[in-house]
């Protein structure tokens, strides 16, 4: 006699016929399509994590069974490792460098000391400005000195000269202001 259980008429059947702790439900539409959802029981749930932790922590025992030797690295035939043979910071950077030295367009400056025909030191000094410094600043700062160098010429260091700038300024104003008002 099968038992009929409240959840049978939407599908749901224990699996008490064919699957081991009677506490796995299968969740199916009809009796002929294949099962959609299941759950298990959390005692079930724990017995089955409890098997897949022991087979791993057994398997982990066998693999570190194995013997392990250990030998002194291979270093390429050096004993001694060199300042000059290292990699350093500057050589770490230089892809980027590389890279971005078409954007930033740094300012090199070089230096040389020179004992006849011999250069006896070498510099070097990579000054690297700020975009918005290179793209606004600067071309502002140049703008503002060509218009001052401009006004420059017009400075004579005659006070009747200035007046008379201010009076024609203020005559323009005034007409600009009355063309305005009429409108």
């Amino acid at each position: 006699m099968a038992v009929r259980h409240a959840l049978d008429p939407i599908g749901a059947s224990l699996g008490a016929a064919f699957l081991p702790l009677r506490s796995l439900v299968v969740m199916h539409l009809d009796q002929t399509s294949a099962p959609v959802v299941y759950a298990m029981s959390t005692l079930l749930t724990f017995v089955v994590l409890v098997l897949m932790l022991g087979s791993v922590w057994i398997l982990v025992r066998v693999i570190r069974q194995r013997r392990v030797t250990r030998n002194t690295l291979w270093d390429a035939g050096l004993t001694r490792l060199r300042p000059e043979m290292t990699y350093t910071a500057t050589t770490f950077a230089a892809p980027v460098r590389v890279v971005f030295q078409g954007f930033f367009h740094p300012l090199i400056e070089e230096n040389e000391e020179h004992h006849g025909a011999f250069v006896l030191t070498r510099s070097y000094h990579q000054v690297i400005t700020n975009i918005s410094e290179r793209l606004v600043i600067q071309p502002s700062i140049r703008v503002a000195l060509y218009i001052a160098s401009r006004l420059a010429r017009m400075h004579k260091g005659h006070v009747n000269t200035y007046a008379s700038y201010i009076l024609v300024a203020m005559v323009v104003v005034l007409v600009i202001v009355a063309g305005a008002g009429t409108r």
